[in-house]
């Protein structure tokens, strides 16, 4: 399909309470940048976005493009899309709430959780358990890296279950990103105002929180949790497809909306730039509601709490984290800032309240075009000139291309040519069957045969998985935090060493002839026991490095199973 017939526009002005119009920012929203947006939408494939800039008293916003895949309705400043992690800097605020509220004296951000859910919140190191604070969950400094590959329902199981999940630096040593100990804040706090067991595994009390003490009174009218979320089908406001560009075939796969039922507090928000000009506006103080937020809760919020980057190329200074919020220093001003990545919808909220400047992106295709056209504002805004501009273009495409080598070297890059050649030592029926891990539940390998083994693989595949009388070995699981279904599929190195290939199953739809590319390789390796028979299996599902520890998984006691008789995590 021709992606120019989607490049329509809807601008909105938006309005000072009492209707009181508010003119164009003319030094950032300009001609030259809407011709920018165009260009930069059509040769990065993202078929609808909608940007606003906040620049003092005047806000503009504009939706560009078309919402859905088949469909005339345009994207206009009041489309939803999933937000992702943004939704953070709420928890942060409802947070907020709770330690300025004279309802419970007792907390403060120094609190430590376990003392507050003391049966659910159990780490798995006991001094973490006792000693891990509402700020270091918020801040991401707890020592938990992010276990992305675990499967939980509800926010109580995810909490749970850290339990089972292993450390991976001391706390408050190190910056490293858990989106499950963001979900336990916002359990909390559903714990805190419902503290009734009855309510534990209910969902949607948390987006009751945010709609009644954040979200109404800033007048936030389309903003929701996922779970909550009513779908209203008119097209100006309707939620906007999620589309991944196929480049093999030159087409959009429309990929399914999922239901993150265990991320409440960490990235389930639908909302759209219209609300969230109201939420950069108050949370850089233009507009003020003590009920909502007391300046001192703000400045409490926006305190930088850890380093994440010591030095950037695009900014002076470190960059650090607060609570739900990032910041650095960007042309001599401090930002906050926060992204958010929802399976393909992606947002960037972006900060300067010392310039009372702010940019919202909400976008229905992921890629680099967001943030071109996010720092072309930015650049624009702080007069930068055009050699001093960092070339975020370029660095797509060195990401790409490194992208793409990676995988075209994996085999070489994960296990050294020094490893000794040693050849299978079992049938490809010997490994499969249900394996568990305490902590990331059951996974499940099964034999793949006939053409499915390899149905949809291009010629120039980095992945040759071994295949045997017609059969490939292939398992499946969750990416839990963004809802996608993945297979992987085995190739033999080595002995008891393997590379697990991996596939997200809806980026290649079964009903569509697409070629499919793998998108990450990982390292695998079974254990035999005494017997000889295979007793575990292992795969790189941390993701910490490429030499980092892996994950275990014990084989049950049970008959081998085929592809056909696969579940999905139990």
């Amino acid at each position: 399909m021709k992606f120019s017939r989607f490049l329509t526009q809807s601008q909105h002005v938006l309005s000072l309470q009492g209707g009181q119009q508010q003119t164009s920012p003319e030094t950032v929203a300009t001609a030259g940048l809407e011709q920018f947006i165009f260009q930069t939408m059509e040769e990065w494939h993202v078929p609808g976005l909608a940007v606003a800039v906040i620049d003092g008293k005047s806000s503009w916003a504009k939706g560009f493009g078309h919402a859905r895949i088949n469909s005339t309705a345009p994207v206009t400043p009041y489309t939803q899309f999933f937000t992702g992690s943004t939704t953070k800097s709420f928890t942060a605020a409802a947070m907020a709430q709770v330690v300025d509220s004279s309802q419970f004296p007792h907390i403060t951000w120094d609190t430590p959780i376990s003392s507050l859910i003391r049966d659910d919140f159990v780490l798995s190191d006991p001094w973490a358990t006792e000693h891990i604070t509402i700020a270091d969950a918020l801040s991401h400094r707890t020592g938990y890296p992010d276990h992305d590959f675990v499967s939980y329902a509800s926010p109580r199981e995810a909490v749970r279950n850290l339990r089972n999940l292993p450390m991976s630096a001391e706390p408050r040593a190190r910056y490293q990103y858990s989106n499950q100990l963001v979900t336990t804040i916002g359990y909390l706090i559903q714990n805190l105002y419902y503290p009734n067991d009855m309510w534990h595994g209910y969902l949607g009390l948390l987006g009751y929180v945010f709609q009644t003490k954040i979200w109404a009174p800033l007048g936030m009218g389309w903003t929701y949790l996922s779970t909550q979320f009513p779908h209203n089908e008119d097209p100006y406001r309707a939620l906007a497809d999620e589309l991944w560009w196929h480049n093999d075939s030159k087409s959009y796969v429309v990929v399914p909306h999922a239901v993150h039922a265990g991320h409440e507090g960490a990235g389930m928000v639908v909302s759209c730039v219209a609300d969230y000009v109201k939420w950069l506006r108050f949370m850089m103080g233009e507009t003020r509601n003590e009920k909502v937020l007391s300046e001192k809760a703000k400045a409490a919020i926006k305190e930088p709490r850890i380093m994440t980057n010591p030095r950037h190329p695009m900014f002076t200074g470190p960059l650090w984290y607060a609570m739900g919020w990032g910041g650095g220093i960007f042309e001599g001003e401090e930002f906050w800032s926060h992204n958010g990545q929802m399976r393909e919808h992606r947002t960037e909220m972006w900060m300067f309240p010392g310039k009372q400047f702010g940019v919202v992106i909400m976008a229905n295709a992921n890629g680099p075009a967001i943030e071109m056209i996010l720092w072309r504002i930015l650049y624009d805004k702080f007069e930068v000139p055009e050699e001093q501009r960092f070339n975020i273009e370029k660095r797509a495409q060195d990401v790409a291309k490194t992208q793409a080598r990676s995988l075209e070297t994996c085999v070489d890059r994960l296990y050294p040519r020094s490893l000794p050649p040693l050849s299978r030592p079992l049938p490809l029926t010997a490994y499969t069957g249900i394996y568990d891990n305490a902590g990331y539940g059951n996974f499940t390998i099964g034999l793949e045969c006939g053409d499915s083994a390899r149905k949809g693989y291009p010629a120039d595949t980095p992945a040759h998985t071994t295949v045997e009388k017609g059969c490939a070995l292939r398992g499946s699981g969750f990416l839990e935090f963004e809802g996608k279904a993945f297979h992987v599929d085995f190739e033999h190195v080595t002995g008891d060493y393997w590379v697990a290939w991996l596939f997200v199953d809806d980026y290649a739809p079964a009903d569509l002839e697409l070629t499919v590319r793998p998108q990450l390789c990982l390292r695998a390796q079974f254990r035999t026991g005494p017997d000889g028979a295979v007793e575990a299996f292992s795969g790189d599902f941390r993701r910490e490095a490429e030499d980092g520890p892996l994950v275990w998984y014990v084989k049950r006691k049970t008959e081998n199973v085929s592809a056909s008789e696969r579940p999905l995590f139990e």
